[in-house]
Parts: C-alpha cells; structure tokens; sequence
C-alpha cells in the first residue's frame, strides 16, 4: 500500500519562481512524486537518494542590469529611495530574464544567497536561491547591542541606513528560538521584532515565546509596514517602543 511522507519543493515550480515555501511536491512510499500545483510527477528510479542530495548551486543573474526601464520597478525604486548609486553600489540589479528586482546576500567567503522581488501579478512576490532560513544578514555599521528584525530585505536596508540600530530580515514572518540564540553569539541581547501589519498576532506570538525562554524581545505594532514609513516616523517608533521594552 502507498502511502504520503513527505512534502518538498518542486523543481518545476522553483524554475518560474513559485513554492516559496517548498512544499508543492507530495512524496510517497513507493518513491512516487506530484505536484499538485503544476502537475509534475516522476519515480524512484530518477529521484537522487535523500542522503546524496546536493544543494543546488547559487546562480545570480548574469542579465543584471542597474539603469531600469519596467515603470512599476523604477517606481518602487524612487519610493524606497533605491537609488542608481545605492544599487550599483550593493549590486542589486533588475534581471529582465527573470523579471524580478534582485538582492544579493554575501558573506565573508563571497555570494551565499539572493533573493528577488517580482512585479508581475501572475508570479509570486518573491523568489530565492540559497537557504534563507539559516542566513543572519545584519545589516548597519552602529555598535549596539539592539537588533531591530523585520520581515523582507527592503525594510531591512531602509532602517539600517538610519544608523540607530543593526537590524536583520527574516526573509518572511517566522522567528525561531534557534534564530536568537545564533544572534546572542554576534553579542545582540535585546530584540524588537517588527513585523509587517498583516502579521501582528505572530509578532506578538513570537515576543512572547522568546521573552518565556529568557530572551529581551519586543513586538512593535503599527499600522503600516515598516518600509512605508519616513526616517523621522522610524526613529520616533523605535525610540517610543525601547522606552517600555
């Protein structure tokens, strides 16, 4: 008898930027596989063995381009204040193959991930290589203790270029305890977790959790996204909220 026993990601979806969450592809017993998304099936014979399998390299765009034509990129650009001299100076590029807004994610042995943002409506928002859950991307240069952790990559480079705080994205809404304590090694002690506005019950969910386990963690809660907001607004919220944390 076949039974399911896992869940993974579909290669066939992740090509066109779909399963982010990567889980589209159901497993079964017999070594059988289907998405039930794009319809993609195989067997046993062509699956590599779990134990084998090898992360798929990172490849970032090689069609990068930094000078933007697509009107709804450059009018997210100008809104975030992504400027031609930021991007070329982060190497974040629009990829009209993949026509996504692209991040790249280093470390200190070179590229370790990317991400990029999609405008097309038809596409999911956000599409990856690399492993996002495991990344600590800290960004800012201020010496503190305070990490400010948000939910995408835009957030997190609009707070950081305040210079109040490091601050870190998430790449999405979870926070887990391991991801704290990782932290607490690059001597980050006291946490606010600002979460986008649809996401306020995780927000106050995950604060709580980490503050029963012994960590200084705040939720922030406000009506916007934290990229939506002006530099002043910024820094009134994070002061206002460290004054009760």
């Amino acid at each position: 008898m076949t039974y399911f026993t896992h869940h993974s990601q579909c290669p066939k979806c992740a090509e066109i930027g779909k399963d982010n969450n990567g889980d589209n592809l159901a497993h079964y017993s017999d070594g059988s596989s289907y998405c039930f998304s794009c319809h993609f099936s195989t067997n046993k014979k062509y699956l590599p063995k779990k134990e084998n399998k090898e992360k798929p390299p990172i490849s970032f765009p090689t069609d990068g381009l930094f000078e933007l034509t697509v009107k709804e990129v450059k009018d997210y650009c100008n809104k975030y204040n992504l400027t031609e001299d930021f991007r070329r100076k982060n190497l974040i590029v629009w990829s009209p193959y993949w026509e996504r807004l692209c991040f790249p994610i280093f470390d200190d042995t070179g590229l370790i991930a990317w991400q990029g943002r999609s405008f097309n409506p038809e596409k999911s928002k956000w599409y990856s290589q690399g492993d996002l859950k495991s990344i600590l991307h800290i960004l800012g240069t201020k010496q503190t203790n305070c990490l400010i952790l948000v939910e995408d990559i835009v957030s997190s480079i609009i707070l950081s270029q305040l210079n109040l705080y490091k601050t870190s994205p998430l790449f999405g809404s979870h926070l887990a305890i391991q991801r704290l304590q990782r932290y607490r090694l690059f001597g980050f002690y006291k946490f606010i977790l600002w979460l986008d506005k649809d996401k306020e019950k995780d927000s106050l969910k995950y604060s709580y959790k980490a503050r029963q386990l012994g960590f200084d963690c705040v939720s922030l809660v406000t009506e916007k996204d934290p990229k939506d907001y002006d530099k002043q607004t910024i820094k009134n919220l994070l002061t206002e909220r460290l004054k009760y944390a």
